[in-house]
Parts: C-alpha cells; structure tokens; sequence
C-alpha cells in the first residue's frame, strides 16, 4: 500500500493529513493496520509520543522513569555525535526502550529509535531527521516494524514514511500564532492542504508523484496482482462459504455500512464479549452502539446513535435512540431528538411511605419494591449564545406504566410489614426544560462552517431546571420543579498525572399531588458513559432504590489518575497503564453522609474498580466494578 499525502503541521502537535493518492494491493488500511497510523505522527522533543501513549525519553523529567548509557562518542566533519541508550526504570507498557543520537553544536537529535509495546503488539520506530538548518529539527525517513500477537494471530507490518517540506515558517515569538481578535479560535492552525475529494488512484499518474522508486520486489509485486486481477478463477465462488465468512465478519467485528450518498452506519461487532461490564450492585450488563452520520450541505450533519444495553441481573432491555440535526453549524445549534425507557421507578406517595418506616427496617437489600416502567421522549433546541456559553430548551415526556399495584414488603427476622396503595396504572408527564451550559475558555476550530470544540483549562458548569405541568398532552402527574447545578473539571496536573473533579446539588420543590424523582445529574445510568472510564463519576455500591427515595441530594466525585501509584513498587505496572484513586460523597436524608473509596487500574484490555462503601462513617458494603476496553481507547 502506498499514499501520498499532504500534512499540515502546527504546535502543540496539531496534524492534519489531505490524501492525494493511493495505490497498492490491499483495499485499504484498515483492522490492525490503522493502529499503526498513530506512530507517524511525532515530534521527538514532545514530551510524550503516540498521542500520549508513551513517556518521551528526551522529556526533561524523564529521568524518574529511565535509566540512561553512553554507548559511543564519534566525529564527523568537525562535529562530534553521543550515542545514548535507554531503558525503563520499571516494567511497564507505557515506557520505551532505545537509543538517540545527538549532536554536539546544538544538541539536536539526528535520529533516534523507540521500542514499545502492550499486551497484543510490539514495535519499533526509527526516526531520522532533516539535513538542512530548518529540517534538522523535523523527521525525514520514519521506519515503523509492528508485531501483532493476537488470540493465535500472528502477524508482522513494515511502514516507511518520507517527508519532504514544501514550506517551514519560523515564529520569534510563538504567541504571533495566535489571533488579537479571539485567541480561543485555532481555526488557522487546523488549516488543510489539498482536495481529499479528488484522490490519484490511477498507476500512472501515482508513478509521476512516487518520491522514491519501487524495489525490484515491489515492481514484481505490482505485476503478480495484476495478472491476477486479470486472469479468470479457475473454481466458481463457493456462496455459501462466502456467505459464512461475511456473517462471522459483522458478528465478530466492527465494520461499515456506505449508503452511497445517504451516508454511513457503523456498528460494533453483535458478539463481542469485549462489550460485556459486570459490577457488584448491578450484576453483567450487556450493550450495543450503532453510528449513522450524513453530511449535508453547508456542513450540517445529521447522525443517530441508537444505543441498545441488556442487565442479566434484573433482565431488562434499555433502548436509547437518538437523533442530532446540527443545522447551524457556525453556532453549533443542534436539533436533538431522544426516544427510550429508563430506569425503574416508584413514585412521591411511596417514597413518602419508605421514609416514614424506622430506621429498623429501613434497608433496600430487606425491601420488595414494585415500580414503575419509564418511557420518555425528549425534545430540545441548543445553540451557543456565545463561545463555551450554550443554552439547551425543551420539553420532556414521560410515561411511566407500573409493573403491579404499588407495595412495599419489608422482610424482618421477626415480622413481615407490607404496605400497599392503590394508584393509576399509569402517568404522563409533560415538562418544559432550560438547561445552561458554560465552559469558560473553550478553544475551538472551524472545520468549514461547522464548529469543531477542543480543551478547556476550566471547568464545565451546568444549570437545569425544569417544570412539571398539569393537564398538558394527558398530563397526569403532579407540578413540581426539579433544580439542579453540576460542575466536571478536567484538571492536567502534569504528564499523563490527572484530576477529575465533579460537584452538584439537585432538588424538587413546590411539589403537588404525585410526582417521580427523576434527577438529570444524579441517577443510575444504565447505558455508562464517563469520564476516561466508565467507572469513575459515579456512585458504585449505593443501591438503586436511594435515587428515588430523596427530593434533595448533595454529592461530589474525584478520581486521581497517574500511571505510577501503588504497583511500581512491587514490578507489576509492566500491563497497567493507568492506577485510579476513587472518592465519592453523597448526601441525602437519612444517608448522611455516603462515602466511597476505591482502587483501580486500567489495561489495554480492561478497567477494574474495587470500592469499599461507608454509611456514617460505619462499614455497609464492598464490590467491584469491571468494564472491557479493548479496541474503545
């Protein structure tokens, strides 16, 4: 396979790649072969390679990590050359082993080799750089050799990658990069060369562009596929055959579906025990991801992302199907459509009967609670007033059908207390809702005329409310209103060493006849979505039946995350990449305070949690939480 592209380079490691022409024997780089893509993009005096990956060597504090020799010193015309050699300190996927040659006018790096791998692969990266004053400082040959071991697969790919720089413009003073009129917008910096619409794919014209010759096997290589494609098959296709192995293709694996010019649908494979989670208030959990995305004119884009999850444990289906129609791409207004069921619910009247019981009895692990099913549909308009300000308004439908007539059956070592009250089958719900969100400083680019958001050195704060109505589209619930503010912070600390933080308050007021608790920021999700896990942010061991129990919670999450805590002392970081500290609190009545602390760990593979919950500052339970991961990072 060969490509011929352009790249469009600009700090802090901002690449942007327009291909201008493909040839070769495969179809495409795709499966394990677009893995590799990740290491040809690299700035060797960054202080971390591959998309943060890996530890830099060359990092000025790299040298708690690595273990540094000088193999060689030699001369050339006048200006001598050290050969040093590296080595991880401790075993672990995230650290590299190699050497570097630097020389002595102004100890630049004139090539440089980095060793790497994790639990299904193994490679190796040289780099060479420029000759010239200006290139010597960029890479001009990149060498990349990868190994897969993989479930009995074996299997080897060489890449090579020369670059030739067209233009290189040198800044004395690299704030001049950035815009007076809106320092946030990095539009300039994002800016790609080239038509991608209009791809060489045929031999000849590619011929005139290829840089370097083709070797003499590469050239026989060419003229075996050739014949091939052109001399008939001796044995009619076996349908069949070919029928199983598209089948076992879509059951096993990710893959794509074009709708030639509809747009395109991908799917993650339908058997996949990587897609299976499992923890200990919840028990195994299953779910499913599909992506339709389609492009429209001006840069608009419609994409629906149904999401289909199954629990083992209370052998439920949860459906989520939404549609997003971003129609105003320059202030990111989008059109949002939601259909789904939710969690189990039970409604004010019996959470008002729950929290009149003693304390004696007052245990959810003791309690039969019949509830109510939950089906909604939401609807809302969001737009960006101003950069990072977003304002979301809508309306929220629920029915909620019951399971049975409601009851509560409390199982005690001396009695049986059952309370029973009769209620309507089932209860509509219609609620406006206005939702703000800012995220102060909010570096972004434009991607035409659509809005593409980056990082942000501040947190994200969220304000909802909302206003249950009566008589409104068969309205049979109660008025209410439900407040809540939310705040997520993402906070770098240093090198691969993060803090995430999260803080909010919710509450249900001027609440009339029956109504549900049903909060936005603090409920068991059921289809996990969180931060660079799917274990942190959240309350692991709290039993399901709190979140409705209470018009009022307090609570605050925080994850320390860093790839060096506990297992480096003991040689077993060799498969960890991340080592996790969880801290979660919560206040509610009659729970005050909940607290949770856990240890965990994150592979390439999985994420494990373990949590030890504490009610009063008494023990109440433990578990664990496990998530698959592999080929999701």
């Amino acid at each position: 396979m060969e490509s011929i592209n352009d790249i469009h380079y600009t700090a802090p490691d901002i690449y942007k790649r327009s291909l201008i022409g493909v040839q070769g024997t495969v179809k495409g780089f795709h499966g394990l072969h677009e893995l590799a893509m990740d290491y040809f993009n690299i700035n060797v005096y960054a202080p971390s390679y591959f998309n943060g990956k890996f530890y830099s060597p060359l990092y000025k504090k790299a040298k708690m990590y690595y273990k540094y020799s000088l193999d060689s010193v030699y001369e050339s015309n006048g200006t001598v050359f050290y050969k040093i050699s590296y080595t991880p300190k401790h075993p672990s996927y995230q650290l590299m082993a190699g050497w570097v040659v630097v020389e002595s006018t102004d100890w630049a790096v004139v090539t440089c080799n980095f060793k790497a791998q994790n639990e299904y692969m193994k490679g190796s990266v040289t780099v060479q750089m420029g000759q010239d004053w200006l290139e010597k400082f960029l890479p001009a040959n990149v060498f990349v050799d990868i190994d897969y071991h993989f479930i009995g697969n074996k299997e080897e790919v060489k890449y090579f990658a020369y670059l030739k720089y067209d233009d290189i413009k040198l800044f004395d003073n690299p704030k001049s990069l950035i815009k007076k009129k809106n320092k946030y917008d990095l539009s300039h910096a994002f800016y790609l060369m080239g038509d991608s619409k209009s791809i060489i794919n045929d031999s000849i014209t590619f011929s005139c562009l290829r840089p370097i010759p083709l070797s003499d096997d590469e050239q026989k290589l060419y003229k075996e596929f050739s014949h091939m494609k052109d001399a008939k098959p001796v044995k009619p296709v076996n349908k069949v055959y070919n029928f199983g192995g598209e089948l076992g293709d879509k059951l096993l694996n990710s893959y794509s579906l074009d709708m030639r010019g509809l747009g395109n649908i991908r799917c993650s494979p339908i058997f996949n025990p990587l897609l299976l989670d499992y923890s200990h208030s919840d028990g195994v959990s299953y779910k499913q991801v599909f992506k339709y995305r389609m492009l429209m004119p001006d840069d608009r884009l419609l994409s629906i992302t149904p999401r289909l999850g199954y629990n083992f444990k209370y052998r439920d289906l949860y459906v989520s199907f939404p549609i997003d129609l971003l129609y105003y791409p320059k202030k990111s207004a989008v059109l949002h459509l939601e259909v789904g069921n939710g969690n189990r619910i039970y409604n004010s009247r019996l959470m008002k009967e729950i929290n009149e019981l003693p304390d004696s009895l007052y245990n959810f692990n003791k309690m039969h609670l019949d509830y109510f099913r939950d089906y909604y549909v939401d609807f809302n308009n969001s737009f960006e007033l101003f950069n990072g300000f977003k304002i979301y308004t809508g309306i929220m439908i629920h029915r909620r059908v019951a399971m049975r007539n409601s009851l509560i059956v409390v199982r005690d070592s001396s009695e049986i207390i059952g309370l029973r009250d009769k209620f309507k089958p089932a209860y509509n719900s219609f609620a406006p809702r206005l939702t703000i969100q800012w995220t102060p400083g909010q570096y972004y680019y434009m991607d035409g005329k659509r809005k593409v958001t980056l990082k942000s050195f501040y947190p994200t704060f969220t304000l909802d409310y909302e206003r249950g109505l009566k008589r409104m589209f068969g309205s049979a619930g109660g008025q209410y209103e439900r407040m809540e503010a939310d705040m997520q912070y993402h906070l770098p600390i240093n090198l691969m060493n993060d803090l995430y933080l999260r803080a909010g308050c919710g509450a249900f007021t001027n609440a009339s006849q029956i109504y549900f608790v049903d909060f936005v920021n603090f409920t068991k999700n059921n289809l996990p979505s969180g931060w660079d896990d799917d274990i942190g942010g959240v309350f692991q061991l709290l039993n399901s039946g709190w979140y409705n129990s209470s018009s009022s919670y307090v609570r605050a999450n925080l994850v320390y995350e860093s790839p060096f805590l506990l297992l480096h002392l003991c040689q077993l970081t060799k498969t960890v990449m991340k080592e996790r500290l969880y801290f979660n609190v919560l206040s509610i009545p009659r729970l005050t305070p909940y607290w949770e602390v856990g240890y965990g760990v994150g592979t390439d593979v999985f994420d494990f949690g373990a949590f030890v919950s504490f009610n009063k500052y008494s023990y109440k339970n433990f578990g664990c939480r496990v998530t698959m991961e592999l080929f999701n990072k």
